[in-house]
């Protein structure tokens, strides 16, 4: 039995209350039997810093999706600001079609929703025949329903954000693709140096390569020839205009380790410095 703890965590997530950012980091801590205090906030960037100042003790950022891949930024956030990747975590995306009471699903003629919630719904929609409106955030749109009292306009936001705004929940598991998860990575001021043996970790670097031939190959060689399995690999501009990129890496273990700990100091070697973002639990799907 999972033990409640009687302080609230204050955990820092963007988006309106009933946003999956805000769903996936109670599902995280309810799990960890830790009791929330959420806060959200405009922007990933406001989460970040929300945390540096110390009105959160953690703050949880979207980093990938299934579908849409990549969600902008979000490496370059946290590699910039001063925080610690400390867990992650990976939610089931399940959109509900969400109205006012006595809303007749006949009878709406627009939809809101965040353009890639429209466009993982696509098939209801067109199916629907309604017209879409795209908007800043699923939970936000929710709430632009609720506050409208039109039935003829609904939102796809999860049920979650339905029970938020007492909406009516007109259909469940409307996305095209049954499995559609979003990763998220929690960070935190202070780095997590605990390791537990019986858990699988993965560690997050990033650093600075100036181009040239065979330079990208050289600086993966040392993990492949340890056998360390790399699950993740991304690059950004460095905004010099020199054609200089970071790149992102994720990796199967923990910096302690001996085999990663030796091919993160022989990546050092051949790049100007390699940035240890943290090393943490590796994911469930909640």
């Amino acid at each position: 039995m999972v033990k409640v703890t009687e302080e609230k965590k204050k955990v820092a997530f963007q988006g309106e209350p009933g946003a999956y950012s805000e769903q996936a980091l109670r599902k995280y801590f309810e799990r960890e039997g830790v009791r929330v205090a959420s806060i959200p906030c405009g922007s990933l960037e406001s989460v970040i810093v929300e945390v540096e100042k110390g009105g959160a003790s953690t703050g949880i950022i979207p980093v990938e999706n299934s579908i849409g891949g990549s969600v902008d930024r979000s490496y370059k956030l946290i590699s910039q600001g001063g925080v610690h990747v400390n867990g992650e975590v990976y939610l089931h995306v399940r959109h509900s079609l969400l109205a006012i009471d006595g809303t007749d699903m006949s009878e709406i003629d627009t939809v809101y929703s965040h353009p890639q919630a429209l466009k993982q719904c696509r098939e209801f929609l067109a199916e629907l025949d309604v017209r879409t409106r795209a908007t800043y955030d699923t939970a936000g749109s929710a709430k632009m329903v609720k506050e409208h009292q039109d039935g003829k306009v609904a939102a796809v936001a999860s049920k979650f954000a339905g029970e938020k705004y007492e909406l009516n929940v007109l259909m469940e598991d409307i996305q095209s693709a049954t499995k559609n998860h979003t990763r998220f990575l929690l960070v935190s001021r202070e780095p997590e140096t605990e390791k537990t043996a019986d858990r699988a970790y993965k560690t997050t670097i990033t650093f600075e390569l100036e181009g040239g031939a065979g330079s990208l190959y050289c600086c993966l060689a040392p993990f492949a020839e340890k056998d360390i399995n790399l699950t993740m690999i991304q690059s950004r501009p460095t905004e010099t205009g020199r054609w200089e990129y970071h790149f992102d890496l994720e990796l199967e273990g923990h910096r302690k380790d001996k085999p990663v700990e030796r091919a993160i100091t022989e990546l050092n070697q051949l790049v100007p410095e390699v940035r240890l973002l943290g090393s943490y639990p590796r994911g469930k799907i909640l």
